[in-house]
């Protein structure tokens, strides 16, 4: 049977456990689940006493990034059952529920790193190793679970790039992740100085000198990366951002089309992919791109609108911040500022 982290007691579990109706295959899962959150909270320094909504949304966004949506939702639904069973009194076990509270609008939503963050991360990298591993993370858009359990006879190098064969799982069919070239790069790099002796081999094996050459594990890989983001200076932990839409961005700014990042990322629907851009629009443009995609959609009679100074403040000089303004764009698509 699977053992709990004893950063969560034991004894709470079992009791939990006594009182559940759950058939012992339920059990199992809901051990395993506890003991990926108290490996979390142990990583992170939290004990369990201490852990509250934050803490347990926080092991949610990691949990999505590495599993399943349906197995990162059991997940958060066990965390959630053993926090209430904790807090509540015996008369209260009986049944009733009580939610953990929920997440405050805007709150806790992992976002991508900006292209600037993304060079320091990546010039923070220590060892080859880490620099391909982050490398097909950050910029290759593969899940840690699928970097986790690649072998390097999954990979082939090709001129300008490398595809990566990445095996069915419960949630998406077998298929071929192509990798950019600067991530390509790194992990060949890697791989070159490491010299794989077989091809079955794990695509990412440990340096310790304990455990040297076996498969790294998703705690060793979340550490790895963690490791990295702190000295690069990343503020917060690396469970707070989205690789993925990093990898978006980073690979829109390098002037892929929307065919190019439905191949690279393996998106599902074109809905994504217009996600994606206007993320990266968003990210890259300036105010003055950002107000005139806003005010195209008017009658040239109607573009004008009434807004603060500091709204557009780096395209006014001599305006408080406070000042009334209007703005509008003529019919040769100008922009014209009027004081009020």
């Amino acid at each position: 049977m699977p053992k709990t982290s004893t950063w969560i007691d034991p004894r709470i579990v079992d009791e939990m456990m006594e009182r559940s109706r759950m058939v012992a295959a339920s059990q199992r899962n809901v051990r395993y689940h506890l003991r990926l959150y108290a490996d979390h909270l142990e990583s992170r320094g939290v004990p369990f006493e201490d852990a509250g909504a934050d803490d347990v949304l926080l092991f949610y966004d990691e949990m999505r990034a590495s599993y399943s949506s349906s197995t990162a939702s059991q997940a958060l639904n066990t965390v959630k059952r053993l926090h209430r069973w904790v807090s509540e009194g015996e008369v209260e076990k009986a049944g009733k529920d009580v939610a953990v509270p929920s997440r405050a609008p805007g709150k806790g939503m992992r976002k991508a790193l900006s292209p600037a963050e993304a060079r320091l991360v990546m010039a923070a990298c220590e060892t080859d190793r880490d620099a391909a591993l982050i490398g097909v993370l950050m910029e290759g858009a593969l899940k840690p679970c699928e970097a986790r359990a690649a072998n390097v006879a999954d990979v082939a190098f090709l001129e300008d790039c490398a595809v990566v064969l990445v095996n069915a799982s419960d949630s998406r069919p077998e298929s071929v992740l192509r990798l950019p070239k600067p991530p390509a790069d790194k992990l060949k790099r890697c791989l070159d100085a490491r010299k794989p002796r077989s091809s079955d081999e794990p695509l990412f094996a440990s340096e310790s000198t304990r455990s040297f050459g076996a498969r790294l594990s998703d705690r060793s890989i979340r550490e790895i990366v963690q490791r990295v983001f702190s000295r690069a200076g990343i503020p917060g932990t690396a469970g707070g951002y989205d690789m993925r839409k990093t990898a978006l961005l980073l690979a829109r700014e390098a002037g892929a089309d929307d065919e190019d990042l439905v191949r690279f990322a393996r998106l599902r629907s074109m809905a994504t992919v217009r996600d994606a851009d206007g993320q990266y629009r968003y990210a890259s443009d300036g105010p003055q791109e950002r107000l005139s995609r806003a005010l195209a959609g008017f009658e040239p009679e109607e573009r004008s609108c009434l807004m603060t100074a500091s709204a557009v403040r780096d395209l006014l000089e001599g305006f408080g911040d406070e000042d009334p303004v209007i703005m509008s764009i003529d019919k040769l698509g100008r922009l014209a500022v009027e004081g009020v």
